[in-house]
């Protein structure tokens, strides 16, 4: 059995924190231009304590970003930094080598699939996803985009190169948003070995600067970083400060001698003090369902560190980049959290939370104000979950602790009150959209309750059903009063063909589906739909949405009948009055969790045409089977003509 290094022997509070916005660390991208980052292997120290060797590990370098070479920052990546308005290219190049640095479950359906190729002939499959981002079909960083080191590529790759040139329209307001790998069935796998980075995007009501803005309409400014900027009126001795800084949790294994662990069968879960997970049937390695395991955090790539705040506000702008730990995020000493923004952008106004929760894949942006608390090393906490949950336990010697801030006595730039808006006031975003006016257009509607699918009837003329959908039976959300386009669903399969657990998507007509199944979702490029969701798991499930951001409209429970649990539901009924998106939660997002037997509804504009996907961000989830192909169509295209997206290319 292999050997694991026991995180309480690792001493917390000792690594500085990285910090990724710091000159030489990250891409300033704010003007067009291009720039090239690659992927490759190297050594990162993850700060596990002296006489533990240095880890195996991948990463995302530039030329652009200088210092993070010469910091030995070979995990993660440079923090891009871009401007709203101002198109970038990257060139996506890989270098990594003819083998994973961790264990491939080639039995799932991944990247290689029907292909004669391997690893150790055609080299790693990998492709970038600007999470959050709007980008077209083509620059997404699809699944089946995926491409090597020696060329290979994937049927909806841009070409059989080793380079791949994304271009990044920036058409979006001022975001948190994120990068990371997506290869089909590999994801998890690249994303552990360190694939992943901020992509912090700026405009003109959020530019990052000190002043950020201050002008006279500007209420108060959020904290910034003092960069070169002569504060108090000699520039040569006025040190750097900085008072924002991007924060990314994860969780892991290492083996004694430092090395990343990812467990791949019942003994590796042994090995890590965990039941176990797979039947006697699975092959090794094997994909298991989650993997919530790790029993280190990582912040920015250090183990538990340290940052040494003064006594006033700074903004953080959390993620959680681990592979399926939530976090319940609570401060010491009843210090609260005032979230200013959701993934995609700021809230109307801040919200004060003494505890805040943090899914996979999803981000928010925080102020924490440290005045009053002089001299004092406070912790953040995680309260999610506990020692004895399955699969995922929370010890709080390990788990239960994320970082500590170290408050000093001094305020090296004056402090200012926190603003009361954020959104809609004079100099400031207008306010987020309460869809009370929202109209969808009921031609494209799919009808689920009168066994008539619409689509057929848009694009295809039959006289073998001549009969028109009744618009009166349109399930609406009970608060808007509006119209549900889409009426979709989470599955759970009991057993595979290995006797594996297999989280699926698919819809409440047509029950589970796989990820190679005809697409069943078709959106007319412009318009405004309502997606209903339908949790029939045991678990929670963070649901992200490639291309658009969306807003959550309401919550409800539910119940209903199904002949096994794959299959459509039927009877279904709510249990209890739905409920609107919590405060924190009423902004712009890409990623929102469904609990057990809820169903939620969010409506999104769709504004570029092509290929996407949805799927659940829990990363050993999307991997094997909990994601699906949807398509907005631009104009005069006809879905029926290529019903099956492995057989048709649909990027523009």
């Amino acid at each position: 059995m292999v050997s694991l290094l026991n995180p309480l022997t690792i001493d917390k509070y000792k690594n500085p924190l990285p910090n990724l916005l710091q000159p030489g660390l990250f891409i300033d991208a704010r003007r067009k231009g291009k720039y090239t980052i690659t992927m490759s292997q190297g050594t990162h120290d993850f700060g596990l304590g002296e006489g533990i060797p240095l880890a195996q590990t991948w990463g995302y370098h530039s030329p652009s970003a200088p210092t993070w070479d010469a910091a030995g920052l070979n995990y993660l990546g440079p923090t891009i930094v871009a401007q709203k308005g101002k198109p970038i290219t990257i060139n996506w190049q890989s270098k990594l080598p003819k083998k994973h640095l961790l264990p491939v479950d080639t039995t799932i359906h991944w990247a290689y699939t029907g292909t004669n190729y391997s690893i150790s002939k055609d080299g790693v499959p990998v492709v970038a996803h600007l999470h959050g981002g709007k980008s077209k079909s083509k620059y997404d960083g699809l699944p089946d985009a995926w491409f090597t080191s020696t060329g290979q590529g994937g049927k909806l790759a841009i070409n059989k190169g080793a380079t791949q040139a994304y271009k990044y329209y920036n058409d979006q307001q001022a975001a948190t948003i994120w990068y990371h790998d997506h290869a089909l069935g590999i994801t998890r796998l690249n994303v552990y070995a360190g694939l992943a980075g901020f992509y912090i995007l700026r405009d003109n009501h959020d530019t990052g600067r000190p002043d950020n803005p201050k002008t006279s309409r500007i209420e108060n400014a959020l904290p910034g970083n003092y960069v070169n900027f002569d504060y108090q009126g000699d520039s040569r001795k006025d040190p750097d400060v900085y008072y924002e800084y991007p924060i990314v949790i994860q969780d892991k294994i290492f083996t004694a001698d430092g090395q990343l662990f990812y467990p791949a069968s019942n003994a590796d879960l042994a090995a890590a003090g965990l039941e176990a997970m797979l039947p006697p049937s699975a092959p090794n390695p094997s994909v298991i369902p989650e993997f919530g395991s790790g029993n280190v955090i990582l912040v920015n790539g250090k183990a538990w560190p340290l940052l040494d705040v003064e006594p006033r506000k700074y903004r953080f702008r959390l993620l959680n980049g681990s592979d399926s730990r939530f976090y319940s995020l609570q401060l010491e000493k009843g210090l609260d959290f005032y979230q200013i923004g959701t993934d995609l952008g700021l809230l109307n106004k801040p919200v004060k939370l003494s505890q805040l929760e943090l899914a996979p894949g999803q981000r928010a942006d925080v102020i924490v104000d440290f005045k009053g608390y002089q001299g004092e090393t406070l912790i953040l906490n995680n309260f999610a979950g506990g020692i004895t949950s399955e699969p995922i336990p929370n010890n709080p010697d390990t788990t239960g602790q994320i970082m500590a801030f170290k408050v000093g006595n001094q305020v090296t730039v004056a402090d200012t009150p926190l603003p009361t808006t954020l959104r809609g006031g004079k100099g400031q975003p207008d306010a987020l959209p309460t869809y009370t006016g929202l109209v969808t257009d009921q031609k494209i509607i799919q009808k689920f309750n009168d066994g008539i699918d619409w689509l057929d009837q848009t694009f295809v003329a039959s006289s073998k059903n001549p009969k028109k959908p009744d618009f009166t039976k349109i399930v609406k959300d009970p608060l808007t009063g509006l119209p549900i386009a889409k009426q979709l669903a989470l599955f759970e399969n009991p057993s595979d063909d290995f006797g594996r657990i297999t989280p699926m998507l698919g819809t409440i007509r047509d029950g589970a589906l796989m990820w190679h199944d005809p697409i069943t979702e078709y959106v007319q490029l412009g318009d405004t739909e309502i997606w209903e969701i339908y949790n029939t798991t045991r678990d929670s499930h963070p649901i992200h949405l490639h291309e658009a951001g969306f807003q959550l409209l309401s919550r409800q429970d539910f119940t209903a009948t199904q002949i096994d649990p794959l299959a459509p539901l039927t009877n279904i009924q709510y249990q209890g009055a739905a409920t609107p998106a919590a405060p924190q939660e009423a902004g712009i997002l890409d990623t929102v969790v469904i609990e057990p037997g809820e169903v939620i509804r969010v409506a999104a504009t769709f504004e570029l045409p092509g290929e996407y996907v949805w799927h659940c961000h829990i990363l050993s989830h999307e991997d094997n089977e909990m994601m699906r192909p949807y398509e907005i169509l631009a104009p005069g295209a006809n879905p029926l003509a290529a019903m099956d997206h492995l057989h048709t290319s649909v990027l523009i």
